[in-house]
């Protein structure tokens, strides 16, 4: 039994377009929504592995950040966090029950063993994703970048969010920049209570003119 369909903010330019795409491909609107649903349904059941880079510059902002990714994970994700150098930080996730999957970096021989803890502790949960949250205080680009790529190559389910002040970030050599943000999949900035996406394309220098 078929029934009306009421989409509310379905805008009249998307609502031609649907026609239109029908009429083309020999099928009804309905149709089209179906098959769109069913793909967003198979996207929501696949579990990602996602890297991201976020940068801020101020407290208040990471603290508002955190909580807002605390309060969505709070069920079905594992939550882990590294040793972070930001005592409000580490106060706020111990609190929340978020687990310390770092290790001493002292004791560290090879790169790769810097991700043991939060591979092992993921691995022993009952969770099928994780979110994980690294404050990262490097002591050069260089040698996070080693970090970064190291892990890229075994990635776990869920997202890896590194976390970087700005001051460590600028300061640093544009090549080993360029090279942090290109280890990451997405590139997101802090300011107060807002997320800032920032996109990289390489262009034809003529492209600026036009």
């Amino acid at each position: 039994m078929t029934k009306v369909l009421y989409v509310r903010g379905f805008s009249e330019k998307i609502h031609d377009e649907l026609n239109e795409m029908a009429k083309k491909e020999g099928v009804t609107p309905a149709a089209i929504i179906e098959d769109a649903i069913e793909n967003w349904k198979k996207q929501k059941e696949e579990i990602t592995k996602n890297h991201h880079l976020v940068l801020y510059s101020d407290e208040e902002s990471l603290m508002y950040f955190i909580k807002k990714m605390d309060d969505a994970t709070k069920n079905d994700w594992y939550q882990g966090y590294n040793n972070s150098q930001s005592s409000n930080v580490k106060k706020f996730l111990t609190k929340q029950g978020w687990q310390d999957v770092s290790i001493n970096l002292k004791q560290t021989k090879k790169p790769e063993q810097f991700h043991d803890g939060m591979y092992k502790k993921f691995s022993e949960s009952k969770y099928k994703q994780a979110c994980i949250i690294g404050i990262v205080k490097p002591e050069s680009l260089k040698s996070a970048n080693k970090f970064e790529n190291i892990y890229n190559n075994k990635r776990i389910n869920g997202v890896v969010l590194c976390i970087y002040n700005t001051n460590d970030v600028f300061k640093s050599d544009f090549n080993e920049i360029l090279n942090l943000f290109e280890e990451h999949d997405r590139i997101f900035i802090l300011r107060n209570k807002e997320v800032i996406e920032l996109s990289l394309n390489k262009q034809n220098p003529l492209k600026i003119l036009f």
